[in-house]
């Protein structure tokens, strides 16, 4: 019974992550917060206790050179988005321990989640179709971004189960109807990152023998497109630009140019970075002194930006080269264990897609500041343990050990 309820708070976890990106925040405060304090009250009532062995401990060490940035270097500390941090890997250390430990109801996690995400998904699609704006959907104030995310995991999911071996057929018709319709969802919002990651986790969740034909057939259209359409006044090239390098107004985040001042950043900082979550701050500073065109540096100047819309580049400002190694040392770590596992865990697969995808799609923007990231890395951790465990058990090695069944 008491597992149970766990169980049934993180379903209640799940379906409230896409309804406060949407617009749960601005009502309730933190609804996916208060979830997850429930979620560890009962843990601890129930006599269960967190094991942080479970983590990788490259997300420690993470987690431990952003609050050295922040107490000891950082010119403007962020003690806040230190809090943030910490409850996001105590969340992801909290999912990991009920993966292994109690259950593992993966599966039907990202079914709330995707069910729930149709609503955000129908919103978005509403406004798209009864507006002018095409290719930009601003529900309810919403980043685009944020929606494009929520949308690229669903979709992903829906494929995913569409191809999973003994599904129903109503099922696998539910779950390519959701993909397209999530796919229409992606398009809505504008987020071309979004649309290139969904297209990478497309390659990857698919069987090997569809994979190998999707790959020919988009590497023939990238090179029909390179070869016969480069240049300036070609539509896919004013297309990227429009989107990459235009900051005069909303329909363009200048991301080259915030680049080029965040490239200047990690060359004056490339041991210690200037401080987690800095890079806003220090972005103002740097702006004079990046080799930019007068136009472009009084265009970034005008505006406020909250991040290097660049996962990598902004861990690597903020946090130096070991906080940029231990972050992505943890992906590896996991996606390394995951891959082994596809064949023992059919969920692995689609956890190790979901963590290439948003690591793609947090190119262009950022990753750390998604809570269901953090959730995914949880649960994925906790499989992962599970299966270097259960095959140690299964060695003799690990006498008297009892483990959950993954579902």
């Amino acid at each position: 019974m008491q597992n149970k309820i766990l169980v049934f708070l993180c379903y209640l976890y799940f379906l409230l992550i896409p309804l406060e990106d949407f617009f749960l925040q601005d009502i309730i405060g933190s609804p996916t917060r208060i979830a997850v304090g429930l979620i560890i009250i009962v843990y601890y009532v129930t006599g269960h206790r967190i094991n942080l062995k479970i983590l990788p401990f490259y997300i420690y060490f993470y987690l431990l050179i952003a609050v050295a940035s922040v107490l000891l270097w950082a010119n403007t500390p962020d003690y806040y988005s230190i809090f943030r941090v910490t409850m996001w890997i105590v969340t992801a250390a909290l999912f990991a321990n009920i993966t292994v430990y109690i259950s593992n109801p993966s599966k039907s996690l990202f079914k709330i989640y995707t069910v729930v995400s149709l609503y955000v998904a129908y919103r978005a699609l509403s406004y798209f179709l009864l507006t002018d704006d095409y290719g930009r959907t601003e529900v309810e104030g919403v980043n685009n971004n944020t929606l494009g995310t929520i949308f690229l995991i669903s979709a992903l999911f829906c494929l995913y189960n569409f191809y999973e071996k003994n599904i129903n057929p109503i099922m696998k018709v539910f779950s390519i109807i959701g993909f397209i319709f999530f796919i229409a969802a992606i398009v809505s919002t504008g987020s071309r990152a979004a649309i290139l990651s969904v297209g990478l986790g497309i390659l990857i969740i698919l069987p090997k023998s569809l994979n190998r034909i999707g790959s020919l057939i988009l590497t023939a259209i990238v090179s029909i497109i390179l070869v016969f359409n480069i240049n300036e006044n070609n539509i896919f090239v004013k297309f990227a630009n429009d989107r990459f390098n235009r900051v005069e107004d909303d329909k363009g985040a200048g991301r080259v140019m915030i680049w080029k001042v965040g490239e200047e950043i990690i060359i004056d900082n490339p041991i210690l970075g200037v401080g987690f979550r800095n890079f806003p701050t220090e972005f103002k500073n740097y702006i004079d002194n990046t080799p930019l065109t007068i136009d472009e540096t009084e265009k970034l100047g005008e505006k406020d930006y909250s991040g290097a819309h660049n996962n990598a580049l902004e861990i690597l400002a903020e946090l130096g080269i070991f906080g940029f190694i231990s972050f992505y040392m943890l992906q590896i770590v996991i996606c390394y264990h995951l891959y082994k596992l596809f064949h023992v865990i059919p969920i692995t697969k689609l956890l190790f897609t979901l963590i290439i995808t948003l690591n793609f799609n947090g190119l262009f923007g950022d990753l750390t500041n998604l809570k269901m990231y953090w959730t995914i890395i949880g649960i994925a951790s906790g499989l992962s343990y599970y299966g270097l465990k259960t095959k140690k058990v299964n060695e003799g090695s690990v006498p008297g050990l009892k483990l959950s069944t993954p579902a």
